[in-house]
């Protein structure tokens, strides 16, 4: 929610039932009319024929439960949220009727169920779908649709909840301002599970008023590798990784250019047993290959702070400092190292 913070995943997230349309008067609803919709079976060919909105539209998507068929109504621009269709259905198994289910319920083929007149399924209707007035639905018969269709006048559901996706367009249920739908990775969750196990365990505590109660029992869970996986979806460029300081697998990075060349190699060393004194873990690079391919390998591995081990050792008796992600490079000499290290992994005022 923009507002108030709530946040939920797509199977959880609530609908209230929204203010919308009451039923309509006699004077305002319209009769029954059949038409014929040659071709036309999904909600855009529908609503393209008749030239109307897909919210104007009720779906009737047929499912097997547990050895009984349900009709579930939705508007024409909604989804089916299965797990809150399965917990309004009180089923333990749930899954889309096949072509003979529906012909045998409806006489039609598939994409023309509709709920008027329909028998020997179980209505659930979602709110939204209950406020439409003079829906269009199908008319339980190939290449035919109803026009004029109206809840509690036309059909009467068994039962009325919430058992659709959110959408960006829905008010958050706690305080009524507009939601925002974003791409997320659970990394951690929490599960109550009621007395389920603790009665069958024999798990009972005495309650203040004496009584021995089951105890209400709870799980919890933390994904490490998606704790990690998220990190790299959120911090990373093209050239591979941006760890957080605080879960990165080593803290620094020291690449030295010319492996082969003894002075560079010692400075290394130096700089590496001087940073690991220090409490830091340091991920030493003297591998013979080529100073291009060090440096790519680097940033793919994206230690926070990178030390280079150059040319100008040589000249300046300096290494080259940086943090990964950021452009800008500092040259030290050994002795200011730490310091400098210190400073560019101290939290920014930002962050």
């Amino acid at each position: 929610c923009t507002g108030c913070g709530y946040a939920a995943n797509l199977e959880a997230a609530k609908c209230p039932p929204a203010p919308g349309p009451r039923p309509p008067a006699p004077e305002a609803a319209k009769a029954l009319e059949r038409v014929k919709t040659p071709g036309a079976h999904t909600v855009e060919q529908v609503s393209t024929f008749l030239k109307v909105t897909p919210a104007q539209l009720i779906k009737t998507l047929v499912y097997e439960t547990d050895g009984e068929p349900i009709a579930v109504l939705v508007r024409g621009d909604h989804d089916v949220n299965e797990a809150k269709l399965a917990r309004v259905a009180r089923a333990t198994k749930l899954q889309l009727a096949g072509a003979s289910t529906i012909a045998r319920l409806t006489g039609a083929p598939i994409g023309f169920t509709g709920p008027v007149n329909l028998r020997g399924a179980r209505l659930i209707a979602d709110h939204a779908a209950m406020a439409v007035v003079n829906a269009v639905t199908g008319a339980n018969e190939a290449d035919t649709h109803l026009c004029g269709v109206n809840p509690n006048r036309d059909f009467t559901p068994q039962v009325i909840g919430d058992v659709r996706l959110v959408t960006a367009q829905d008010p958050c249920p706690a305080c009524g301002k507009p939601l925002e739908l974003i791409t997320a990775i659970e990394i951690g969750h929490v599960f109550k599970l009621g007395t389920k196990y603790s009665q069958a365990l024999g798990a009972t505590v005495q309650a203040a008023y004496g009584a021995v109660t089951p105890m209400v029992m709870g799980c919890y869970g933390i994904g490490v590798n998606r704790i990690l996986a998220s990190a790299i979806e959120q911090s990373h460029d093209d050239a591979g990784i941006i760890w957080p300081a605080g879960i990165a697998p080593f803290d620094i990075i020291v690449s030295v250019l010319d492996a082969e060349a003894e002075e560079p190699q010692k400075a290394g060393e130096r700089a590496a047993e001087l940073l690991s004194r220090e409490g830091w873990s340091v991920l030493f690079d003297d591998r013979p290959q080529s100073a291009g391919s060090k440096l790519k390998d680097a940033d793919l591995i994206g230690v926070p702070v990178r030390v280079v081990v150059g040319k100008r050792w040589a000249s300046q008796q300096t290494l080259e400092v940086s943090r990964r992600g950021r452009p800008e490079r500092e040259d030290v000499v050994l002795e200011q190292l730490s310091s400098a290290i210190r400073k560019l992994l101290a939290p920014s005022p930002t962050s």
